[in-house]
């Protein structure tokens, strides 16, 4: 069943947060699960580097993946999953998709959590902001 959420204008699948129609393939795209991490990852990445979008739940991961690689095409794609099974088994999925739709291999990337945090607000809240840019791979250039 799809999730009951609400979406961000112009998002193109149900459970998505972010708006896909302002997407600039100059800037990479940074997918995470759920609406506590994409509020995360939106104040913590810099809009000229990255092109934000959430989903309610990885079982969305791959439909996602599906869309960005059928109407996306940017630089590169960084997941950042959730630290549990489901979600590091959903990326997997998506990653697949992607690879299977012409999507470059060397263009997507995947953020482990580490395993004291479960997601990466809990890293927010626990490592602060500086230690969760870097665990993301962000400069503030």
């Amino acid at each position: 069943a799809e999730p009951k959420v609400w979406q961000i204008p112009h998002g193109n699948v149900l459970g998505t947060f972010g708006d896909f129609s302002k997407n600039d393939p100059k800037r990479g795209l940074l997918i995470v699960e759920g609406i506590f991490d994409y509020l995360t990852a939106c104040h913590l990445a810099p809009w000229n580097q990255y092109n934000v979008y959430g989903v309610h739940s990885c079982s969305n991961i791959p439909k996602v993946c599906i869309f960005i690689a059928n109407a996306i095409r940017s630089t590169s794609v960084k997941f950042v999953q959730h630290n549990d099974a489901a979600g590091r088994e959903a990326v997997d999925k998506g990653c697949r998709d992607l690879i299977n739709a012409g999507v470059r291999r060397e263009s997507i990337s995947i953020v482990d959590i580490p395993g004291d945090c479960g997601d990466l607000n809990d890293y927010l809240v626990k490592h602060g902001g500086q230690k969760t840019r870097d665990l993301l791979g962000i400069n503030d250039d």
